[in-house]
């Protein structure tokens, strides 16, 4: 079980509970499944939270982030085939969050994950995620704009290989005036596996200035794959702004060609296209070890040979 050390407060769970609760003042963790973890420190924290599970099961956690928090969560998924996971966050008015969730769960079968985010008036959310499981998944990411002022930014990488089949289902739903969302996903799929992003953004009536922007691409590496990127929009009112833009699209076999041609092998060289094709993402995970543990792990899964 890998863990970030520059990172200090540290909560892990298992299929069993709590395994580590090493965390500072302003941050508690309580419950037996479903579990809730609080965080109303005064001064800005960083947390990484761990969930390692062996064995198939339901696993809850709750996040509640108290108005006018500043916190960087880093959280780390190693989930068992056939589990289901649901996470709800609640993130109070004027709070700051960064946040990012990296799935290196390795399983055979499907993967259910189910999120709902609630966003206060005039908080602030950035939060990258970092899909390099094994096997079968299927996540819904569902986040709710419940206040005025509320400001969302997702990025999402994702690879899927071999014989997965992989779904992610992206949402903004903006129930307040003057809020933004912008989501970003990038995806890449090869071998026989299959890749499909539904990105999806609701506007209600009467919530004017607001904004909402999707962006899914998705690039092929093998001609026997199935990827898919599909954009949503529901606007019921006049005075905001919305735009979509989605690609499916093959890796440029010139690019493949310089970069064997200049000395690497042809799996070396798609690591580089793919982690150059989903670098947006990466790099709006805003952090230099969680970076470089991402691109370890991508350069193993595509390939360095």
């Amino acid at each position: 079980m890998y863990t970030y050390a520059h990172i200090a407060n540290t909560v892990v769970f298992n299929e069993t509970g709590i395994v580590t609760n090493d965390t500072c003042a302003g941050i508690r963790v309580t419950g037996q499944g479903p579990f809730d973890l609080v965080i109303d420190a005064m001064e800005p924290v960083t947390l990484q939270v761990i969930i390692d599970q062996q064995q198939a099961s339901q696993f809850t956690l709750n996040y509640e982030v108290a108005a006018n928090a500043s916190v960087r969560l880093v959280e780390v998924r190693h989930l068992h085939a056939q589990s289901q996971y649901q996470r709800h966050m609640q993130i109070g008015q004027g709070a700051q969050v960064e946040m990012i969730l990296v799935n290196e769960s390795d399983h055979q079968g499907e993967l259910t994950i189910s999120e709902t985010v609630h966003v206060a008036r005039d908080a602030s959310l950035k939060a990258g995620y970092g899909e390099l499981a094994d096997g079968d998944q299927n996540s819904q990411y569902v986040y709710e704009l419940d206040g005025e002022g509320a400001h969302v930014e997702l990025s999402l990488a994702a690879l899927a290989k071999e014989k997965d089949r992989k779904h992610f289902t992206v949402t903004l739903n903006h129930h307040a005036p003057n809020t933004y969302g912008n989501m970003e996903n990038y995806g890449a799929v090869k071998d026989q596996a299959r890749l499909v992003f539904d990105g999806v953004g609701r506007i209600e009536r009467g919530m004017h200035l607001t904004s909402t922007h999707q962006t899914s691409k998705i690039m092929v590496l093998d001609e026997g794959c199935i990827a898919k990127a599909n954009p949503y929009l529901y606007i019921d009112d006049y005075d905001v702004k919305a735009s979509h833009a989605a690609g499916v699209g093959r890796m440029d076999d010139d690019h493949l060609y310089y970069l064997q041609s200049r000395g690497l092998t042809k799996a070396q060289a798609m690591h580089l296209i793919t982690y150059g094709y989903l670098l947006p993402a990466i790099a709006k995970m805003n952090d230099q070890e969680v970076a470089t543990r991402f691109e370890a792990m991508l350069e193993k899964k595509v390939g360095n040979a």
